[in-house]
């Protein structure tokens, strides 16, 4: 960002500031009147030096070095103990009537932005910096309102996704909804500290790089706050371009532990341990927003044959260029990740299994039309690689059971043919969390039906009669049901309009079986809201394919 923006905008902040002044005067006299009637003067002595303390920090950064000086002055004087009540009104009042004075000659004239940095300060603000970061979310806690925008603000042209907060316990709320990489936290807060907040931070397991902001340039809070274990402590005023190179600085040094631990040493792929961090965030994305994501596991065929024949350093390097090669084809939100050996999985976020096996099947033709090439070997080696795919489809899904199915499809291609790509079949899946509810009068179908569906683990209810149908649907609420249209007080086309039109069950799967064979009939069961038809006579296999396509 460049110099002019910067100070358009600084400016902006100095106006805020200014504007909001009388407000921010007229509130503490407030509190000073609470002050004198109250049972608890040592908290609302308290507000009064931290109104001070923002003053003198927020005027400071801004450049107004005369309102910046008086709330200096008052805090100190104000932190001190005293006997008598009377001084405090009076200390409060002069020092009131002092920004007050200073505020009204700054609307009549401009005062010099000065700040008063130290010679340290100077180096970092001078020097040139590149943002190591590609994206980043920064969460600011502080309890300045103007200083918050400010930061908001100009980090945001920096390139930083920015939440702020005034508040301790919205700061631990946002960190546990957001994702976030790094903490502007103020030393001075409502109701705490920064220092009790830091506490309960790393209580709560949330291990972000955290940054003190503060306007006190003690010695005693800088050495509190870095043995606490924060990563930096920036003191008020500061200046922007020292503001953007500490936080960069703290952000590149983070990055490059996590990446020691998330990244795979050989390959520069991420590593086992870190997919269960992100598998487990994109569930959630899922069960907030349903987007689907699917992983694959891709193994090297006959890696071992290599490893044999060529060594481990030529298999090292295979593995090197394969794990390039996936980089190099895939999109920048896909991520690879190392499971051990010559084994990788690709999370592909909102995709489904289809749209990454088609994905699969490019890089395979891809790389199987291309000899490996080593700089250790005159001869070309031929590589070929298998991959198992699965889907996430429903909130209760576990990441170990995505796994099983990704390894199982995998394994089955390793068993049947090397070489292809195959997405999880549900098959052979006992799915004993499924509920299927059988509607028809014919005793000798249904039992034929529930024996079929029982043997692959679907739990089976039924009914002989449409009424009792729409009831126990409302009961069981079950995830499919096969529907007779011929039955007994209600058919299944008013069975059908009764289920969409009830909420409870309106999203319950229908499929139609049916000895009714017309264009009409079945057009009409689409209409009312079926989501398969088959006639009678039916194939068992038929119709527990469609089923396992519908749930």
């Amino acid at each position: 960002m460049d110099e002019e923006k910067i100070e358009e905008i600084m400016q902006k902040s100095r106006s805020n500031f200014l504007n909001n002044m009388e407000d921010k005067i007229h509130n503490a006299l407030i509190n000073l009147l609470r002050y004198n009637y109250s049972h608890a003067p040592t908290d609302r002595k308290e507000e009064l030096v931290k109104f001070f303390h923002s003053v003198k920090g927020t005027a400071a950064t801004l450049g107004f070095a005369s309102i910046a000086a008086v709330g200096e002055e008052y805090e100190e004087i104000l932190d001190q103990d005293f006997q008598d009540s009377d001084q405090v009104i009076l200390q409060a009042v002069e020092g009131f009537s002092s920004i007050y004075k200073n505020y009204q000659k700054l609307l009549t004239k401009d005062e010099p932005a000065k700040t008063n940095f130290t010679e340290e300060e100077k180096v970092l603000s001078d020097s040139e910096y590149t943002n190591f970061t590609t994206s980043g979310t920064i969460l600011i806690i502080d309890d300045d309102v103007l200083l918050l925008e400010m930061l908001e603000r100009v980090l945001r042209e920096y390139g930083y996704e920015i939440l702020i907060t005034s508040e301790a316990e919205e700061g631990l709320k946002i960190l546990e909804e957001e994702k976030i990489d790094l903490i502007l936290l103020d030393v001075i807060l409502p109701e705490t500290n920064g220092f009790t907040l830091f506490k309960k931070i790393r209580e709560f397991d949330f291990n972000e790089p955290i940054i003190f902001l503060s306007g006190r340039n003690d010695v005693d809070d800088k050495v509190k706050g870095l043995e606490l274990g924060a990563d930096d402590y920036i003191t008020k005023p500061f200046d922007m371009k020292e503001l953007k190179a500490r936080v960069e600085r703290v952000l590149e040094k983070h990055n490059n532990f996590k990446n020691r631990i998330i990244k795979d040493q050989l390959t520069d792929a991420y590593t086992k341990n870190y997919f269960h961090e992100r598998a487990e965030e994109e569930k959630e994305r899922f069960s907030r927003g349903d987007k689907r994501f699917s992983i694959a596991f891709l193994d090297l065929d006959d890696f071992k044959e290599i490893n044999d024949n060529y060594g481990h350093l030529v298999g090292d390097e295979v593995l090197k260029n394969f794990a390039q090669f996936l980089y190099d084809n895939l999109r920048k939100i896909d991520q690879v990740y190392r499971f051990g050996g010559d084994e990788f999985l690709v999370l592909f976020p909102e995709t489904t299994a289809k749209e990454a096996y088609h994905v699969l099947l490019r890089l395979k033709n891809n790389f199987n039309n291309d000899d490996f090439k080593s700089v250790k070997l005159e001869e070309d080696i031929r590589i070929n690689f298998s991959s198992g795919i699965a889907e996430i489809k429903d909130t209760d899904n576990k990441i170990e059971d995505l796994l099983d199915k990704a390894d199982q499809a995998l394994y089955d291609v390793k068993q049947e043919d090397k070489g292809r790509v195959k997405i999880y079949s549900q098959v052979a899946e006992v799915r004993q969390d499924k509920e299927i509810l059988i509607v028809d009068d014919e005793d000798i179908i249904v039992d034929l039906i529930r024996t079929r569906l029982n043997s692959l683990g679907y739990k089976i209810n039924y009914s002989n009669d449409g009424r009792a149908g729409i009831e126990l649907a409302a009961e069981k609420k079950p995830d499919l049901i096969i529907l007779d249209l011929m039955m007994p007080k209600i058919n299944g086309f008013e069975v059908i309009r009764q289920l969409k039109n009830n909420n409870q069950t309106h999203k319950i799967k229908i499929i139609i079986l049916s000895s009714k064979k017309s264009d009409q009939d079945i057009n009409r069961a689409f209409e009312l809201g079926a989501d398969d038809y088959l006639s009678k006579p039916f194939s068992l296999a038929e119709l527990e394919n469609r089923v396992k396509r519908i749930i």
